[in-house]
């Protein structure tokens, strides 16, 4: 695990990186249950994933965040995906208020569905934007990337350290200044069993 603090005209920045090894959680990672019944988080063999729903017949959002503010609000979220499944399952970078009651992320999926910005805001999931035909593979990175300009932000994918069409723009001030907690997101869903996401095996969050 890698932390940072350091000075840049005058503006102090926070950089974080770490993977994720053998079974051990690294301390002050908060689970919230963006969906009721979502499971927490577990490291096994070096990758974060998702638990098993408590309830049945549905699909579950959990956001793990970082124990640690952001000293901006323009930063880089980023996650590296840990490879565990190549289905209609997901993970995402993300940045939350304190609670997870304003949530912004992106969500790839290992085949099927599209790549998207989604939110959640006071438990309601929205999707903002989607790119079809774009999937994650082990070891791919994706990063969420907010920029603002007139008080207004607009979140750029990055996959793999580069620009993809998937984009948007909170004209409507729905999240306003993101929230300064960095975390992931994984997607679950339970049909006639449990399936996890991919999980992530590295994390970067870097103010810009």
């Amino acid at each position: 695990m890698f932390f940072a603090r350091t000075t840049m005209m005058g503006a102090p920045k926070k950089t974080m990186s770490f993977t994720f090894s053998g079974t051990t959680k690294p301390a002050g990672l908060t689970d919230i249950a963006l969906t009721t019944g979502a499971g927490g988080t577990t490291v096994a063999s070096g990758i974060l994933r998702e638990g098993n729903s408590s309830t049945s017949n549905g699909t579950y959002f959990t956001l793990t965040q970082w124990g640690f503010q952001m000293e901006t609000p323009i930063y880089i979220s980023t996650v590296t995906n840990g490879g565990l499944s190549s289905t209609d399952r997901g993970i995402g970078a993300a940045m939350s208020d304190a609670t997870g009651s304003k949530v912004i992320y992106c969500l790839f999926h290992g085949n099927s569905q599209p790549a998207a910005i989604e939110t959640h805001i006071s438990g309601v999931r929205a999707s903002r934007a989607t790119l079809s035909g774009n999937f994650i593979a082990a070891g791919n990175t994706i990063s969420l990337v907010p920029s603002v300009s007139g008080g207004i932000y607009t979140y750029t994918v990055h996959k793999n350290g580069s620009p993809i069409a998937l984009s948007w723009t909170d004209s409507g001030g729905l999240i306003g200044t993101p929230g300064p907690y960095p975390g992931a997101v994984f997607k679950h869903i339970y049909s006639g069993g449990q399936f996890g996401s991919p999980g992530v095996s590295g994390y970067n969050v870097a103010d810009r």
